[in-house]
């Protein structure tokens, strides 16, 4: 469903988390980032009237509205315990079905589990990298992984972590976490826990 929701605090996304757990539910928040009252106002008017838009304003002034947020809740039955996440989106869904299941499924996996996967990297993923030149050659200035199908999703990463997705190739997580140091174990988990939820990753088929 679509909502607009009054934002509190640092976190956008605090509000609709909270009406989901309330309501029996788990899920996903997908929203904008926060407008200010002003661009909320004009946007919800579609450039109207300056009497219109001094409505709105009056209104968010009388409810101690100042940011204000847009985004769409993907919801269900909330099975135990249940969770809620958020991601902002920086551009708008497509025909994002599959891409929905893949966040879901991320996020049920439990963590005494991850280990057992066959990870892959995600069929819509794609890497950007910016290499520069430095005092020791040319080295890695920036790099991306980037998913450019239902939910056109990115995150920043390091050479250590872009090397690890690089490297999945369908065997259990459990054989590349033998190939590391015991003390970074937990860390590689947590990455690939993390780009799991977020559907850069999926379970090999």
């Amino acid at each position: 469903m679509n909502a607009s929701w009054n934002v509190e605090g640092e976190d956008t996304a605090a509000r609709p988390r909270e009406w989901i757990t309330r309501a029996g539910f788990e899920g996903w928040v997908l929203h904008e980032e926060a407008a200010d009252a002003l661009t909320s106002a004009v946007a919800w008017n579609g450039g109207s009237d300056e009497a219109t838009i001094q409505r709105w304003l009056d209104y968010y002034a009388r409810e101690g509205i100042e940011r204000v947020a847009i985004g769409v809740l993907v919801l269900r039955a909330r099975a135990g315990e249940g969770w809620t996440r958020s991601r902002v989106l920086t551009h708008g869904p497509r025909a994002a079905g599959p891409a929905l299941e893949r966040l879901f499924t991320g996020a049920d996996t439990a963590a005494n589990v991850l280990a057992t996967l066959r990870l892959l990297p995600a069929p819509d993923l794609e890497i950007e990298q910016a290499i520069r030149r430095g005092s020791k050659g040319w080295e890695l200035a920036r790099a991306l992984l980037r998913t450019t199908g239902g939910l056109p999703f990115e995150t920043s990463v390091d050479d250590t972590v872009l090397d690890f997705v690089r490297g999945l190739d369908g065997r259990p997580l459990s054989s590349f976490l033998a190939t590391v140091a015991p003390a970074t174990r937990p860390e590689v988990l947590a990455v690939a826990r993390g780009r799991l939820e977020l559907g850069f990753l999926v379970p090999a088929e």
